[in-house]
């Protein structure tokens, strides 16, 4: 028996497959001027002592992702923390990043407030500003403890995160050892 296709079998699933090809190959935009423009600000913010950033697109191995890490100093106040997560959170909200895992990671030492933003736009910003200015508060009052904070993540119900509506905060505080 003959295909009725003209190109007959092979033929077939080769537009088959390259029609499948093209759809998965969808990458996202190339965000590297953002995330430059973005690290340069918070760079320039008062508290700041570093930032830098980590942008890679490579889909083809499942790795896309934009990370800012910011360094503070020893003095930085809740209000420069509230700024920093103030202006992550409207560069991620203005969709500068779509299709991107992106995170903010504050630093000073060993101590650590982190907003994991996963691939959407948090519906809590104030919520994680005011998470941000806790942080500081937390170092102040266990100055000789690590403390790490997760933000909590909110997300839209309807957006784009599917049935993930985020996350809850999460924390640690690690006291030295009192050497009894």
């Amino acid at each position: 028996m003959h295909s009725r296709w003209p190109w007959g079998t092979a033929g077939y699933l080769l537009v088959v497959v390259a029609l499948s090809l093209t759809g998965c190959s969808h990458s996202p935009p190339d965000r590297r001027a953002q995330a430059d423009q973005l690290t340069g600000q918070i760079r320039a913010l008062p508290g700041v002592t570093a930032a830098g950033s980590d942008l890679t697109d490579r889909v083809a191995e499942g790795n896309v992702h934009f990370w800012l890490s910011v360094d503070v100093t020893d003095d930085v106040s809740s209000d420069q923390i509230a700024a920093i997560a103030g202006r992550y959170l409207d560069a991620v909200r203005a969709g500068e990043y779509p299709g991107y895992e992106t995170e903010l990671d504050v630093r000073h030492g060993t101590n650590v407030f982190t907003v994991d933003s996963r691939q959407h736009v948090a519906a809590n910003a104030d919520q994680i500003i005011g998470q941000a200015r806790d942080w500081v508060t937390l170092r102040d009052q266990f100055p000789s403890a690590t403390v790490t904070l997760n933000a909590t993540m909110s997300y839209p119900p309807s957006g784009p995160g599917g049935r993930d509506r985020g996350h809850p905060s999460f924390g640690t505080i690690d006291m030295p050892d009192a050497g009894y």
